[in-house]
């Protein structure tokens, strides 16, 4: 029974995360018109969801392990730095299927004894993200018009009249 609620549960987090992807995604490529640089750099959320995506949808417990870092900083940790006012609640609905997809992971790990995989799969993803998570803060720091954007109440305006 366990494992059946496991499975359910993992196929709509799972979905609702695709979808978040998606919308964030076309948020910053389609409506902000960030170059792909900025999109990978500020919507940090979109790769590690495909991070956990691809160790789901591949059945991989070191590869959905990897991605905690990136889900428990870009999403539990976006809870608190992100507003929960006008457009940052659709980020906010993004961090909570995160922290969702992290607690849906560790509970896999943990009910399925894969601790072997997984330990392995989390060390690499520790060693990813110290390396990426300097190389994204420096491209922040360095591209400080892309922040302005995001932070810019006209350009919220327009993206609401826009959506």
């Amino acid at each position: 029974m366990t494992h059946k609620i496991l499975k359910i549960s993992g196929m709509a987090i799972a979905a609702i995360n695709v979808v978040n992807v998606i919308n964030s995604t076309w948020f910053f490529l389609g409506m902000a018109h960030f170059p792909a640089e900025a999109w990978l750099v500020f919507n940090a959320c979109a790769p590690s969801v495909m991070l956990y995506l691809a160790g789901y949808f591949f059945k991989s417990s070191r590869i959905m392990a990897s991605a905690l870092p990136f889900l428990l900083f870009f999403g539990t940790g976006g809870l608190f730095v992100f507003g929960w006012t006008g457009t940052a609640i659709y980020a906010q609905i993004g961090h909570i299927a995160m922290t969702l997809a992290t607690v849906w992971i560790l509970m896999k790990i943990f009910m399925e004894k894969s601790y072997r995989f997984s330990v392995a799969g989390l060390a690499a993803g520790i060693i990813a993200f110290a390396v990426v998570l300097p190389v994204q803060q420096k491209y922040v720091k360095t591209h400080p018009e892309y922040l302005k954007k995001l932070g810019d109440s006209t350009f919220e305006e327009f993206i609401k009249k826009k959506g």
